[in-house]
Parts: C-alpha cells; sequence; structure tokens
C-alpha cells in the first residue's frame, strides 16, 4: 500500500494491522472508527482526512501533512509524530498521551479537552492553538512556539 493514491478513499471503520501507507497520499481519505495497529504513514500527505474517534495508538505519522483534518476523539497514544503538520487541524477530545510531537506544526489547533499527558512536544509550533480545558500534565514543551 506503500507510496499510492488513495485520495478520498472511504477506510472508515476498517481494521489494519502492520500497513504502510508511507509516502502515500490520502486527501480527504476516511479513516473515521477504523483501527490502525501499527499503521505507518510517515511522509504522507493526509490533508483534510478525517480520523474521528480512530484508534491509531503507536502508529508512526512522522512528517506526514495531516493540516486541515479531523482527529475528534483520535487515540494516538504513544504515537510517534515527529515533524508531523497539523496545522488547523480538529484534535478536540483526541488522546496523544505519550506522542512524540517533536518539531511538529499545531498552529491554529483546535484542541479543546484533548490530552498530551507526557507528550514530547519539544520544539513544537503551537501558535494560535486553542487548548482549553486541555490536559499537559508531564509534557515535555522545551523550546516550543507559544
Amino acid at each position: 500500500m506503500q507510496a499510492g493514491d488513495y485520495n478520498g478513499c472511504d477506510f472508515q471503520g476498517l481494521k489494519m494491522s502492520g500497513t504502510d501507507f508511507s509516502k502515500a497520499s490520502g486527501v480527504g481519505a476516511t479513516f473515521s472508527f477504523a483501527t490502525l495497529l501499527g499503521f505507518q504513514a510517515r511522509e504522507s500527505n493526509l490533508r483534510g482526512a478525517m480520523f474521528e474517534r480512530t484508534e491509531a495508538q503507536q502508529s508512526k505519522f512522522d512528517f506526514a501533512d495531516m493540516s486541515d483534518s479531523m482527529c475528534i476523539g483520535a487515540n494516538f497514544r504513544d504515537a510517534s509524530m515527529e515533524g508531523v503538520t497539523l496545522t488547523n487541524a480538529k484534535l478536540a477530545d483526541a488522546h496523544l498521551d505519550g506522542a512524540v510531537l517533536t518539531k511538529a506544526s499545531l498552529q491554529n489547533v483546535d484542541g479543546e479537552k484533548a490530552s498530551f499527558r507526557n507528550a514530547d512536544m519539544t520544539g513544537a509550533d503551537l501558535r494560535g492553538a486553542r487548548f482549553t480545558s486541555a490536559s499537559f500534565e508531564g509534557a515535555i514543551l522545551f523550546e516550543a512556539d507559544v
């Protein structure tokens, strides 16, 4: 599945295990209510993709473009998201506990009630983001741009 064109595809509710989506294009694709075990989407274009209530813990989204994505209630616990672009994404009620978000762009994110407990957000860009009632307990925000 690596490096393909999956723009607008509907993966809603699917269970994927070990799927390599790296360098693929999934602009506007729907992954809502899916279970993505060991999912790898490094350097993928996932602009505007839907991840509502998706289970993607321990997945890898390093350097992926997830701008304008809908990740409401998604579970990205312990995910590797180094350098990910989440500009303008909706992360309300999302769980990013223990995630690695070093040098990630979260500009203008809506992270209401999101959880970033123990996340590593070293060097992340958080300008313009809204985190009403969000949890950052134990998160590393060293050199983050707020």
